[in-house]
This record gives C-alpha cells, sequence and structure tokens, in this order.
C-alpha cells in the first residue's frame, strides 16, 4: 500500500508539472497575440474620383508644413517637378479645399498637371495622427485622388508601446507618395 500511495502522489506531481508546463507554454503564446491585437500599424485608404487621363510630370503642392515638404521631397524622387507657392515661382496657391478652374488652368499653363492639398493633424509629440490629401488634376479641374492617412497605435495613448507604434513624417509621407504613385503611373 505504501508503494502504491508513493506511485500516486508521484504521478500526481508528474501530472501537476506537466500542467504547469503546459499553462507557460499557453501563457507564452497568448502574450504576444494580446499585446498585437492591442496595437495597429498605420492605415491608408484612398478613393478615387476620377481616372486620370493625361501624364503627370509637375505637381503644385498647395499646403505647406512639415508632411507637405516630405511630400514633396520624395515626390521628387519619384522624378516629378514639385512647386511650391513662393514669390519666387510667381504662383499663389489658397489653402481652400478647391481653386476655381480658371485657377486650375493658370497653373496648367506653368507645366503643372495636379494640384495637391494636405491637411495634416498633429498630436503632443508632433508627430502627424492623420493627413487628408486631395489631388485635383488642372486639366479637367476634377478631384481625382482623394487619400486619408492614419498613424498606428499601440495601447494608451502617449504609452510606449504607443510611441513606437506610431508613424513620423517621412514614413507617412512616404506610404502617401506610394498611394498616389499607384493612382498616377
Amino acid at each position: 500500500m505504501a508503494s502504491s500511495g508513493y506511485a500516486k502522489m508521484n504521478c500526481s506531481n508528474v501530472n501537476r508539472k506537466s500542467y504547469m508546463i503546459n499553462l507557460i507554454k499557453n501563457f507564452v503564446i497568448l502574450i504576444p497575440i494580446i499585446i498585437l491585437t492591442s496595437c495597429g500599424g498605420s492605415s491608408i485608404t484612398t478613393e478615387d474620383r476620377y481616372s486620370i487621363d493625361h501624364s503627370v510630370s509637375g505637381i503644385a503642392i498647395g499646403s505647406s508644413g512639415k508632411l507637405a515638404t516630405e511630400i514633396g521631397h520624395k515626390l521628387i524622387k519619384e522624378g516629378f517637378r514639385i512647386f511650391y507657392p513662393t514669390p519666387i515661382t510667381g504662383l499663389r496657391f489658397d489653402k481652400v479645399d478647391s481653386l476655381p478652374i480658371n485657377s486650375l488652368s493658370d497653373l496648367k499653363e506653368k507645366g503643372i498637371d495636379l494640384y495637391l492639398i494636405i491637411q495634416c493633424g498633429v498630436g503632443r509629440d508632433d508627430n502627424p495622427e492623420s493627413a487628408v490629401i486631395k489631388a485635383y488634376s488642372t486639366h479637367s479641374g476634377r478631384l481625382i485622388t482623394h487619400v486619408n492617412w492614419k498613424t498606428g497605435w499601440g495601447g494608451l495613448k502617449g504609452s510606449g508601446m504607443d510611441q513606437i507604434m506610431r508613424s513620423g513624417f517621412s514614413s507617412a509621407a512616404e506610404e502617401i507618395v506610394n498611394e498616389l504613385c499607384r493612382k498616377l503611373k
């Protein structure tokens, strides 16, 4: 009887040890899943209004700010000529949602095929939170595409994981330019 009691106790310890090992394995598997599902990368959506029926080489950026500058730099790397509103170029852009068609035709005469309006919301950490980019054809005056971009997030706003998941201006501009180039080329 003593040996069967010892065997029972030993078997019970083995089961308990096996149970604990399985519990730890499951816990190790669940923690990354919980962390990954409580975080999200940046997102981008595009609403294509009209197809572009002309080539695009010159793009006017009718907005200012860090994101507009970064988008301009990335578009230059893609081979586009970029025009900013300055007294030197003689171009005047309004920061309104759309320009009168005669203003767009004036831009077309200066070699500008597309007019971008960029609106960017910035967080307390001086990084972009969201952006809306509208691209108008200077040939037709139509809104060609409407791009919405939102930064990534992780856990509580301002937490360490949130800071890791958020995008800076350069990475936001790269995602936006990739989406614009998909439409333009």
